[in-house]
């Protein structure tokens, strides 16, 4: 909005109608007013051409990181599905989290924590697309829903995912040897936090992933023959190894370009 041309010391009222998009989240929003036409006041402030005033919206929570990423592959059939959730305003209305996968509800079998929920399969999802949907309300009644989907790709660990029990076990890389990129699968038999580790034939450090309390389940990493700058590995024997607190195991792999 352009002002009409004032000179120094003079006033001018305007008045404005701001409409807020009904979406919008809960948050303090701020609201700035600034008057200088010419670019040529080097700072701002409320009592030099600025007005600046906060306003709280009570509005819907606030979903964010969805797992697995939207439009993403997996290659595994049990993948951990999750969502963050916040109203910082309002608070969070735990009974009104619901999670839906493939339109079928799985809120009773899903976790629901303070800021997330999580849920797992107990049994393989099958190849293909599989959709989620995650809806979240707040006590002014006020529900915002999340969907996303996500391919589900599994080849050689169809079999694997079926062991029962689950021992903590560090698998075979495939394919081997490879030449863009490589799985290393792994099991868990518990929520633990996992370092896996690419060393060359003489025992450098070329990459290292961790993640931190990584559930119950078969696990796949997908290394791209990069160091931990990016740079592209030459071709030859590599070693990785998988560790957590109470379990260390090693493999070789063979990268051929």
């Amino acid at each position: 909005m352009r002002f009409p041309f004032i000179a120094a010391h003079d006033s001018s009222e305007v008045t404005m109608k701001l409409v807020l998009p009904d979406s919008l989240i809960s948050k303090k929003y701020g609201l700035g007013v600034r008057i200088d036409m010419d670019n040529e006041v080097a700072e701002l402030t409320e009592h030099n051409n600025l007005m600046y005033a906060t306003t709280v919206v009570k509005g819907y929570p606030e979903c964010y990181n969805p797992r697995p990423l939207p439009g993403s592959e997996v290659i595994t059939s049990m993948p951990l599905v999750s969502l963050g959730f916040r109203d910082r305003v309002l608070g969070i209305d735990m009974s009104s989290v619901r999670i839906a996968v493939d339109g079928f509800d799985v809120t009773a079998t899903a976790s629901i924590q303070s800021g997330k929920v999580e849920y797992q399969p107990s049994t393989v999802l099958t190849n293909g697309m599989h959709h989620v949907t995650v809806s979240v309300g707040n006590p002014a009644g006020f529900v915002m829903t999340e969907s996303w989907s996500f391919r589900v790709t599994v080849t050689q660990l169809s079999e694997a995912e079926h062991v029962a029990p689950l021992q903590m076990q560090l698998l075979q890389n495939f394919p081997n040897p490879f030449n863009i990129s490589t799985c290393i699968p792994y099991m868990l038999d518990r929520i633990t936090d996992v370092e896996i580790t690419i060393y060359d034939i003489d025992g450098r450090q070329i990459q290292d992933f961790y993640i931190a309390a990584q559930s119950t389940g078969v696990h796949n990493l997908k290394w791209n023959g990069t160091d931990s700058m990016g740079r592209p590995v030459a071709s030859g024997i590599y070693l990785y190894r998988l560790r957590t607190g109470s379990y260390e195991a090693w493999r070789r792999l063979v990268l051929l370009k």
